[in-house]
Order: C-alpha cells, then structure tokens, then sequence
C-alpha cells in the first residue's frame, strides 16, 4: 500500500514542479524587462525626451520620462568621506580576494 501511494505522488509532484518552473521562468523574464541599467558616457544630442549618450561600447539612446531622476555628480576630497555616509563603489574582486575600487560615488 505504501508503494502505491508513494508511485501516485510522482506524477502530481513532477506536474507541480513543471508548472513552478514556468511560473519562475515567466516571473523572472517580467523582471529583466523592468531591471535598471547604468548608462555612462558623454551626452552628444538632446532632442525633447530622447538623450543620446556616447559609450564605450557605441552610442545609446536613452528615454526620459516624469519619472527620470537626474542627479550631478561633484568632486570631493577624500577627506570629505566619512563614516555612516553612503557610498557605492565599482571595483572588481582580484584572485587575491582584494577589490581595488576604480570609482566610488558619495550619496547624500
């Protein structure tokens, strides 16, 4: 009887973990379509809402809209750094384990 019951759950089992998997993939494919991207460059044209900025990878054309936030960016000195500020730095791990920091950005 045992055997039986553990044979009739495999059927239902594989079915509820195909229809996860769909939902997962079908979530996750809605997601990347909202995802933020950073664009960093030099803007070479302006034309109403559509900003053209030059890359490294080629020119891209970004949209804004009542919702685009545009912040400056401002020199500071290192000293100006303090403990509890927020910060967001663009570094890439090295095999040693150590993360040389390429740029760091100071938010208020």
């Amino acid at each position: 009887m045992l055997n039986r019951c553990i044979i009739g759950l495999r059927p239902s089992t594989r079915w509820t973990a195909f229809i996860i998997g769909i939902a997962v993939f079908l979530t996750s494919s809605a997601l990347r379509a909202q995802s933020r991207v950073s664009v960093n460059g030099k803007m070479t044209s302006l034309t109403g809402q559509e900003l053209v900025v030059e890359t490294s990878s080629g020119p891209a054309m970004v949209k804004l809209n009542d919702k685009t936030v545009i912040r400056g960016e401002l020199p500071i000195k290192f000293s100006d750094i303090a403990a509890g500020m927020y910060v967001g730095a663009t570094a890439a791990k090295q095999p040693d384990g150590t993360f040389p920091c390429v740029a760091l950005a100071c938010f208020q």
